[in-house]
């Protein structure tokens, strides 16, 4: 306890009438809140033990109050006079509180009418607490909780010197002042158009005045006003809207919050999609559209789905439709809030994928162009292009020429040599209705003799079948080209040869051929001709045309004169020509076209086959005069042949 004051700490009195003195003891939170009261002369004024002074005699006197516990005193000065006036009698009090808050000590005050009345000292006491806990200290009104208290106004001699005035005040008990520190949860959206409610969460949920009053601070474009609590927007953008309570935080101050809310254009529901593609076609991947409908419509993202992918193989990527194979497919179309904001907008079309377009054959290459008699080959061939719709080829023989030809699924079979023409078919090639056809020339060759034409291919320069790599050139004459003429080509196995009876007979006869030999030979005409001048290297086998450019190269008249008749002239290349063991290296001037009246000569000889059965081929022989055979007939040291380029 620190001390203790009094109220009034000054008063004048009619004789009589009394003063109310309330004392304060502080702190106001002091445990021992007892006081006494004391007048120094109590002739001239007596107070009791609440401080109600009454005036006994005109004088002074000084109230004292003291403190039960420190000893703390304060003083009131009362001045008593002797009224002189009329008396005044009071007729109403008016002014005076008519609510309160729990906890929080209200004066009890009132305006005295009239105002000239003589005596306006009032004593208040209460009547009817309620459920307030009421009571009065002096003029304080104290309350504990809320609810109605009725308090009593007393003036003593107020109607007359004799009758006190009294009249009775009901003060409304309030809870506490609880103050706004927040709100929340007010929208943050608008659509422009649609009427928006204002709402918001007061904190703390007890606050004691939570009545919200929305005023619009700044519009911006959205054409934003308020009636009450409702948001109104013509336009989209953003608006401040301002949330004030009244005396939000004091009594005396109110609470402000600013709100931004966003105005979005009004939400268009999709009603439906239409342009999208209705037939794909298999391998080719389609590109997923629509038109959505209306054109304005809020959301117009589409995701697409299969729904149903039946044959097709379908499946879709970023709006991309592939399939595998031709059918139908079921795509399914959504568009996220296309109704509502809660609802998806699906929508499923369907396409026909069509096969791949057909692709028309251009070419077949790579067919076989050559063929053994009696050696059934595959009719093979590559179609162009690769990826041509149809390619199964069907064979079939044109022209079969000699060669006995026939074809069993893609198989040829020939049974002569000759030429045969194939022809390769396809169904559809070209378009649906015409087909492909192309015709192919296959050689066919004889088949090898057995012990003289089992000669591998791909003959080189040098041993065994060119005796060596020495190759002469022949400088052209009369605007011929020059030749060039390679060394002695030999059979193997064929080395021996005879004339018997006019005729020449290469010897290849054996057991397996019954030792019969043919006219010439095949190991020396036909093998030669097809495989012993080797073409990969631009080497053929000579013609009557080139011994004849030969021989005029060589300083021949390049005539044919017949029978054993012809000019020689010696040309010497290559090998000595009596060197033992060596194949003769001379190259004879004599041209022989026939084969009677044989010319014996230590020479080589030119001999022009144009008579005999292979007229495309020439050979070139050498004799030995030193073997002399069946009464001076020559015979020779291996029948050769040499090839030209």
């Amino acid at each position: 306890m620190t001390g203790v004051t009094v109220s009034p700490t000054t008063a004048t009195l009619y004789v009589g009438n009394t003063e109310q003195l309330t004392a304060t003891v502080l702190p106001a939170n002091a445990t021992n809140q007892n006081v006494t009261w004391e007048s120094n002369d109590n002739s001239v004024t007596i107070v009791n033990n609440d401080g109600l002074v009454t005036a006994v005699a005109e004088g002074s006197a000084t109230i004292t109050v003291t403190t039960v516990e420190g000893g703390y005193t304060a003083y009131s000065e009362i001045t008593v006079i002797v009224a002189t006036d009329p008396f005044v009698p009071v007729t109403n009090i008016i002014n005076v509180p008519a609510t309160a808050t729990a906890g929080t000590p209200l004066p009890l005050i009132g305006t005295v009418v009239p105002s000239n009345a003589t005596n306006q000292t009032t004593v208040w006491s209460v009547q009817n607490a309620g459920t307030t806990g009421a009571s009065i200290s002096g003029s304080m009104l104290n309350t504990t909780s809320a609810g109605s208290v009725i308090v009593r106004a007393t003036i003593t001699n107020g109607l007359t010197p004799t009758t006190n005035y009294v009249q009775d005040f009901t003060i409304t008990v309030n809870t506490p002042f609880i103050p706004v520190t927040n709100i929340t949860s007010v929208p943050t959206t608008a659509t422009a158009g649609t009427p928006l409610p204002l709402i918001g969460t007061v904190v703390p949920s007890n606050a004691t005045n939570q009545t919200i009053v929305w005023s619009v601070q700044n519009a911006g474009t959205t054409g934003a006003s308020i009636s009450g609590s409702m948001l109104s927007t013509t336009s989209a953008g953003s608006v401040i809207v301002r949330a004030t309570i009244t005396n939000g935080l004091t009594p005396t101050a109110n609470y402000v919050q600013d709100f931004t809310i966003t105005v979005n254009t009004p939400f268009i529901p999709v009603t439906n999609i239409t342009s999208v593609p209705t037939t794909a076609t298999a391998g080719t991947p389609l590109s997923l559209a629509g038109t959505v409908v209306p054109s304005n419509a809020t959301n117009q993202t589409i995701m697409w789905s299969v729904q149903n992918a039946g044959v097709t193989g379908a499946n879709i990527s970023r709006s991309m439709l592939s399939a595998t194979s031709a059918g139908s497919v079921i795509v399914r179309a959504t568009i996220t809030n296309g109704l509502t904001p809660t609802t998806n907008y699906v929508q499923d079309f369907t396409v026909t994928v069509n096969p791949p377009p057909f692709v028309p054959v251009t070419d077949i290459i790579d067919v076989p162009t050559s063929a053994t008699v009696g050696v059934s080959i595959g009719l093979v061939g590559t179609v162009v292009p690769s990826n041509a719709t149809n390619q199964a080829i069907v064979w079939s023989v044109q022209n079969a020429g000699t060669t006995g030809a026939s074809i069993s699924g893609n198989t040829l079979s020939t049974t002569s040599a000759g030429s045969v023409i194939v022809r390769a078919t396809i169904t559809n090639g070209l378009t649906p209705t015409t087909n492909y056809t192309q015709d192919f020339t296959i050689t066919v060759s004889p088949p090898p003799m057995t012990g003289c034409n089992n000669i591998p291919l791909g003959f080189m320069l040098g041993t065994p079948y060119f005796a060596s790599a020495t190759i002469w050139t022949i400088p052209g004459t009369e605007g011929r080209p020059s030749q060039e003429w390679s060394d002695v080509v030999r059979a193997p196995g064929c080395n021996k040869t005879a004339f018997n009876g006019g005729f020449f007979n290469a010897d290849c006869r054996n057991a397996e051929n019954g030792f019969h030999g043919h006219y010439f030979s095949w190991c020396m005409v036909m093998r030669f001709a097809d495989y012993l001048c080797p073409p990969a290297q631009g080497w053929r086998v000579p013609s009557n045309d080139d011994f004849v450019s030969l021989d005029m190269n060589m300083g021949g008249t390049g005539q044919t004169r017949g029978g054993a008749s012809a000019q020689i002239d010696a040309w010497y290349a290559g090998a000595a020509p009596d060197t033992p063991g060596t194949p003769r290296g001379i190259w004879g001037g004599s041209r022989f076209t026939g084969t009677t009246s044989l010319m014996l000569t230590t020479d080589s000889r030119y001999w022009s086959s144009t008579e005999l059965e292979s007229p495309d081929l020439a050979y070139f022989f050498g004799f030995d005069p030193n073997r002399v055979f069946l009464g001076g007939q020559t015979k020779s040291v291996g029948s050769a042949l040499r090839c030209v380029r």
